[in-house]
């Protein structure tokens, strides 16, 4: 939505399965097309703030669920993948994905920065 909020287009949306877990993702790569840097990294952070916000309503789930055990169960374990695996791998410097790409932008950090690769 943010993408498509700054006059961008997402071609492509579905479910994947990573690593063996089902996974939404979208095609936001026409972000890389729009001028202004905060506005690409508003929408390559978009997907940690949504995961966060899941993980934030879950946390409210188990804190008010403990007399249901499933229930709870169930809210901690998406409150937990939610919230620490998004900290750890998508806001990750370390690798290759939405924390990769879009902080160089913000850093101006032209060594840090994916150069196109031609023969």
């Amino acid at each position: 939505m943010s993408c498509k909020a700054f006059g961008g287009e997402c071609h492509e949306m579905g479910v994947l399965l990573m690593c063996l877990s089902p996974a939404l993702y979208a095609n936001v790569t026409d972000a890389w097309t729009l001028a202004d840097k905060w506005k690409r990294i508003i929408i390559s952070f978009a997907g940690i703030y949504v995961e966060l916000v899941i993980a934030a309503l879950a946390t409210f789930v188990w804190w008010y669920t403990p007399a249901y055990p499933t229930v709870n169960n169930i809210a901690l374990c998406i409150m937990v993948l939610c919230s620490v695996s998004t900290v750890m791998f998508n806001a990750n410097p370390l690798m290759r994905s939405t924390a990769t790409t879009s902080s160089p932008t913000g850093w101006k950090c032209r060594t840090c920065a994916r150069r196109p690769t031609g023969s």
